[in-house]
């Protein structure tokens, strides 16, 4: 009884080094690219609400609504502790609607992260901290926030991380001319290490 209780408390003290470990196993600044698509459902339209508009529980869009595809590119700083930060650019083609139209922006936002022992990684965004500018396109000069962005999942060998959304979710993009639009997207990251 003795050796099982020194042995339970070994394994406890080992299971906490590990998980005190897990997030400085991934450290430092990892190049990325991605790519995303976005079903849209306008949900207020020059200040005006539209109805319908969201999504029901299946996921289908209530109302008027367009699609989305974005390519990104930047670089994501891992801390070591289990946060971290993400900038990059978007390019990004809008179809489906009566205006079509590219943009692209600039980004930034905060996450926190978590590795298991068998290296999958989980990603989440903090609230509140998404930000970004459009450079090019009809919103140019305009700014958008994203709130309820869905987690990103996915396994980090050495010196890269992949990353995709596996449970669709609706986030809710605002921009500042006052349009806000629900939508459902799928996505997805690469990253190479750069360095410390």
């Amino acid at each position: 009884m003795k050796w099982l209780s020194g042995g339970t408390l070994a394994l406890a003290v080992l299971l906490s080094l590990a998980a005190s470990v897990d997030a400085a196993t991934l450290k430092g600044r990892y190049a990325f690219t991605g790519s995303s698509g976005c079903l849209n459902s306008i949900t207020v339209q020059g200040g005006v609400p539209v109805m319908p508009s969201g999504f029901n529980s299946n996921l289908t869009v209530n109302g008027p609504s367009f699609i989305n595809s974005h390519s990104e590119e930047g670089v994501a700083t891992f801390n070591g502790d289990g946060t971290g930060s993400l900038t990059g650019t978007t390019v990004n083609d809008s179809f489906g609607n009566a205006n079509p139209a590219a943009n692209a922006d600039t980004f930034n936002y905060d996450f926190t992260y978590t590795v298991a022992l068998d290296l999958t990684v989980t990603l989440e965004l903090v609230p509140g901290t998404y930000a970004g500018t459009f450079t090019a396109g009809p919103r140019t000069g305009q700014t958008f926030s994203i709130a309820n962005y869905p987690t990103f999942s996915g396994h980090f060998a050495k010196k890269s991380v992949t990353l995709a959304i596996k449970q669709p979710g609706v986030e809710t993009i605002t921009y500042s001319d006052g349009d806000v639009h629900d939508r459902v997207c799928h996505r997805s990251l690469t990253l190479t290490f750069l360095g410390k």
